[in-house]
């Protein structure tokens, strides 16, 4: 029977005086199994779906299948729109109703249809993390990004959760520009869920 085992796994380490049995080597092959098996059944990034804008166009969207499937979802954005307006994100349910909300001040507010502000004026990028929050399962974001115009920079890092949209309702993101401003051609968009 070995007399020492390893630090992190317990795997059995034998002295030269220890009788080496085959119940010690049954016991660390199930426990290498297992952890082999966890690591393949592990976190995985999976590419969910990406679009860019050949000409300026009022948003850019994403349709996420099946998100009961998903730990979480992280959005990758670039973009550029007109001087004086916002990109922002809206996480539809498909009924129009409720949308993820989170000002620029990271307060929430909870009313129909409201936004997530991605990014100020100009041009830019960042992430936006979308998971599960809480035991009604409400939907938590995580906001880091930054945009220039001309010579200014503008970096927002926010989060927060919107109690009246449920982590499983979420069926579109989008991406567009404030009022009725347009996202300009090249900004895209890639979408990964985490499974």
């Amino acid at each position: 029977m070995a007399s020492g085992q390893t630090q992190y796994y317990g795997l059995s380490q034998w002295e030269a005086a220890d009788k080496v049995e085959r119940v010690d080597f049954n016991s660390d092959n199930a426990k290498i199994d297992g952890a082999l098996h966890t690591l393949a059944e592990g976190a995985v990034w999976e590419k969910i779906g990406e679009t860019r804008a050949g000409i300026p166009q009022m948003s850019l969207s994403i349709h996420v299948p099946s998100i009961g499937r998903y730990r979480s979802l992280q959005l990758i954005f670039q973009a550029s729109m007109a001087k004086g307006q916002d990109l922002i994100l809206l996480a539809s349910p498909g009924d129009n109703s409720n949308y993820i909300t989170l000002t620029e001040s990271g307060t929430v507010s909870v009313t129909s249809k409201q936004f997530t502000l991605l990014q100020t004026t100009g041009e830019g990028g960042g992430t936006a993390t979308l998971f599960p929050f809480g035991r009604d399962s409400s939907v938590g974001i995580c906001i880091n990004s930054i945009s220039r115009e001309g010579s200014t920079f503008r970096s927002i890092r926010s989060m927060g959760c919107n109690p009246s949209i449920l982590w499983t309702s979420i069926r579109q993101l989008f991406v567009l520009g404030s009022g009725s401003s347009t996202v300009d051609a090249g900004s895209q968009i890639r979408l990964y869920g985490l499974r």
